[in-house]
């Protein structure tokens, strides 16, 4: 759609815009940068279709952050077993 045929904005509907684009691509950044992706990936969830493609991946695909990291005593014993809450085991 050529820009001309767009009807103008005022400043009211570009500040909503542009929060609205913010509140979507902010948390979208942060979950591809805690899931070891670029953070800049996160941008995508503004792009119709390509927010898909950005689920589906995350969804679907290995994360970086998990491969790399150690395992560790949060991790539970090496049997899978875990403690009740009290700490006793069951």
């Amino acid at each position: 759609m050529p820009l001309g045929l767009l009807p103008a904005l005022g400043p009211t509907e570009v500040l909503v815009v542009l929060t609205a684009l913010l509140l979507l691509a902010w948390p979208a950044c942060r979950v591809c940068a805690k899931a070891g992706f670029p953070g800049a990936l996160g941008l995508l969830a503004v792009v119709p279709g390509l927010n898909l493609a950005l689920l589906l991946g995350l969804a679907f695909l290995e994360w970086p952050a998990l491969r790399r990291r150690p395992a560790g005593p949060a991790d539970g014993p090496p049997d899978g077993r875990r403690g009740t809450i009290s700490g006793t085991p069951s």
